[in-house]
């Protein structure tokens, strides 16, 4: 799946106001029963929070498996896993 400002073409579209999450900003899905996430190329960016972890800034277009707990932010947005 996709995340995204635009309303053609994401699977998922979210209102943004103050225009801090890209058009095109993040995938996501779930494989083997494990949630991931993945930046596409932003410029604000996507950082993954685990429970007790330090915040890690994504690298564009790698990888991220997610626990259950953890927080995604997206430019000025987030949402936790449950």
């Amino acid at each position: 799946y996709e995340i995204g400002v635009r309303l053609v073409g994401s699977e998922m579209c979210i209102r943004d106001r103050a225009g801090t999450v890209a058009e095109e900003h993040l995938q996501f899905g779930v494989s083997r029963g494990v949630f991931w996430v993945k930046d596409l190329q932003t410029v604000a960016g996507t950082v993954v929070e685990e429970p007790g972890s330090p915040a890690l800034q994504c690298i564009p277009l790698d990888t991220y498996s997610l626990v259950r707990g953890s927080r995604v932010r997206m430019g000025g947005l987030s949402f936790t896993l449950h």
